[in-house]
This record gives C-alpha cells, structure tokens and sequence, in this order.
C-alpha cells in the first residue's frame, strides 16, 4: 500500500511540474517586448484646419499623441516613446541623423529593449533608413514608418502604418534582416525602397529586389531576408563635409572643380516631395530664379 501511495505521489509531483514548466513557458511566450518609438515629425505627425484638406504642416503632433492615438499598439509591445525632432523630412539634416543615430545605438544596446520604432516623414525616408542601416551595429529590429495622409485627414493611413510597425518590430522573425522600413501593409529593405509619387498612398516600391514581407493588420509574414548589409561609423565630432552631386549629361564633359567653380552660370534646383521646400522669395535671394 505504501509503493502505491509513493507512486502516486511521484506521478502526482511529475505533473505537477510539467504544468508548472508548462505554464512559465507560454507565460515566457506572451510577455510582450519592449518598444522604443522615437518620433521625428513628417506627415504620420502633420495636421491640416479640414479633413478633406490637401495642405497640412508636417510635425504637429508629439510622440505621446502619436501612442495615443493607437491605443491597439499597446497590446503588441509595451512602448514608451522619445521625440528625436518634429520636423518636415524635406528639412532631416545630417545633425539629426547623427542624433537618431546615436540614440538608436544606444537603446539596441540595452538589454531591457526589444526593438526600436521610428515615425518619419515620407520624403527621405528611403535616406534615413540607408543611413540606419549602414551604422546601426545590432540584430535587433529597427523600423521606420511613415505617412502620405496627415493625421487630421479624413482617411489617414499613419495609425495603421504605425500599428503595423510596431508589429513587425516585436516580431522575432524580424531580428537580423537589417533596418526596415513599413508602409501600407508592405515591408521593405532599407537598401531597396523608392518612393514613385508625391501624393498616392501607395507610393513606396522595391521594384529591384522585391519586398522583405508583408504585414497585415498585424500579422507579419517575411518573404526573404536582406540582400547585404554592410557597417560603418558615423562621424563622431564636428560638421559633416558637404559633398556637392555634378550629374554628367549629354554633350557635357568633366570639370575639375575649378572649371565647376569657374562655369557655373545656371543652378537647376532638384526639389524633394511635393514642393514643400520650394520658396520662390528664398530662391530669388540665393539668384536661383
């Protein structure tokens, strides 16, 4: 009787720590991660006097406006959020890239975060998202989101992207494919995106490579991994140097920079976006007419 009542209690302990084992590992599986958002401004961040109005001005809304406004986020990661800038992207310059950069680099770095997500605006987000992924030295997910429709309009397409991307993020299958950048339900490598139009929603395209994956209400579903990636180091003190593109055309030789410098009458301004930067009294003082 004494065998049968040790068995028993054996039996009894062993399925009591199956369970047990059972249990902290599906609770193990649905702590969510840790999130960081860092906000630069763009359109995702815009807002117009209508909804049914075409001109806005991007970089309104904060960081914490941005998670509230998409309180469905919340049940895919914990996050918390940063405001790197609160500007146009036709304005990002090399001294925030730095300062995202850094800070990118330094959250990756933690043991207490997941991922990171970043909201920026459409017109140079394509740059950003190279530049990240030359410097940022880490496997976990960082991605990008944007806009084409502010947050005031009628259909606003940022709080889907922005839910989306903070799926992606949190999802471990993300980890090691480099920087990656999600709009409209797709999911693109930071070396293959471009952007084809200034107004349509489904503006951005991976028409070399392809896509990395799409995402779906949240549901992520990968495709490939990246194509390459290489690491270097951003520069740590001072000003950038300024590197000025001569595009060679038909009928035109190259020119040392003195000649450049000597030759140049007529200056062809290549605007981003959708003329947000264009300013004709600007250009006039500058003589670019």
């Amino acid at each position: 009787m004494s065998i049968k009542r040790s068995s028993f209690i054996s039996a009894a302990l062993a399925i009591a720590l199956v369970l047990a084992a059972c249990m902290g590992s599906t609770q193990a599986q649905t702590t969510p991660p840790n999130i960081v958002v860092l906000a630069t401004g763009g359109t995702i961040a815009g807002a117009a006097a209508s909804d049914v109005q075409a001109g806005y001005t991007s970089g309104q809304v904060g960081v914490e406006q941005l998670l509230a406004a998409v309180p469905q986020a919340k049940k895919l990661a914990n996050l918390r959020g940063e405001q790197i800038s609160n500007i146009g992207s036709q304005d990002m310059n090399d001294e925030v890239w730095l300062k995202l950069a850094k800070r990118v680099n330094e959250l990756v770095a933690m043991s207490d975060v997941s991922g990171v997500v970043i909201t920026h605006g459409t017109d140079t987000i394509e740059e950003t998202a190279y530049f990240l992924n030359l410097v940022v030295k880490s496997r976990k997910p960082v991605v990008l989101t944007a806009a084409m429709r502010p947050s005031t309009a009628l259909s606003a397409d940022g709080p889907l992207n922005f839910y989306n991307a903070v799926a992606v993020a949190a999802n471990k299958e993300s980890a090691g494919r480099g920087v990656l950048v999600v709009v409209n339900d797709w999911i693109h490598g930071a070396s293959s995106l471009t952007k084809t139009s200034t107004t349509a929603v489904q503006t951005f395209l991976s028409p070399l490579s392809g896509l990395i994956g799409t995402v779906t209400y949240g549901e992520v579903e990968f495709y490939r991994g990246p194509v390459g990636r290489a690491h270097v180091s951003p520069v740590a003190d001072g000003e950038p140097p300024s590197i000025v593109l001569y595009r060679k055309n038909l009928g035109r030789a190259v020119k040392t920079r003195a000649e450049l410098t000597e030759q140049i009458r007529d200056t062809l301004l290549h605007e981003i976006g959708h003329l947000e930067g264009l300013d004709e009294d600007d250009l006039r003082r500058r003589g670019m007419e």
